[in-house]
C-alpha cells in the first residue's frame, strides 16, 4: 500500500512536471517583439512632434518680433 502511495504521488507529481507551464510560441515573441518595436517608434514620433513644437514656436517668436522691429505700413 505505501509503494502503491508513493508511485501515485511521484507520477502526480511528474504530471505536474511535464504539463508546466508552456514556452512562448515564435508567433507570441514575434508578437512582443513587434509590439517593442512599434513603442520604440511611438516614442521617436512622441520626440519629435514635440521638437517641431518648440521649432513653431521659436519662428512665431521670430516672426512677431520681426513686426514689432519693421511694422507694416498702411
Amino acid at each position: 500500500m505505501k509503494l502503491l502511495i508513493t508511485s501515485l504521488m511521484a507520477s502526480i507529481l511528474l504530471l505536474f512536471i511535464a504539463c508546466g507551464e508552456p514556452s512562448p510560441s515564435e508567433a507570441d515573441l514575434a508578437a512582443e517583439a513587434e509590439a517593442e518595436r512599434i513603442e520604440a517608434l511611438n516614442e521617436d514620433v512622441s520626440t519629435s512632434v514635440e521638437k517641431i513644437e518648440s521649432t513653431a514656436d521659436e519662428l512665431v517668436d521670430a516672426l512677431d518680433s520681426l513686426d514689432l522691429l519693421f511694422p507694416e505700413e498702411n
